[in-house]
């Protein structure tokens, strides 16, 4: 069941700084996620992915649509 909290996210804005923030965060040395890219990838080609992925994240919310790959994660648990 779908509750709605009353909160709304009007606007959400996407630049290559912070493209390039967010993959710098990423361990180069972990796996490939659902997408089957490896961190590394992202790392190595940040600045020339980092303008495509701003326009696309951009792109996808103005429309509110996020794909359904995107709502879900492999999870593993570490005991």
């Amino acid at each position: 069941m779908y509750r709605h909290c009353g909160s709304k996210l009007d606007t959400v804005h996407f630049d290559d700084e912070s493209i390039v923030a967010a993959i710098n965060k990423l361990k180069p040395n972990l796996s490939s996620g659902p997408d089957k890219l490896p961190p590394l990838f992202f790392k190595q080609l940040k600045f020339c992915l980092a303008k495509p992925l701003a326009i696309l994240f951009s792109q996808l919310l103005s429309v509110w649509y996020v794909p359904c790959e995107w709502k879900s994660a492999i999870i593993t648990p570490v005991f």
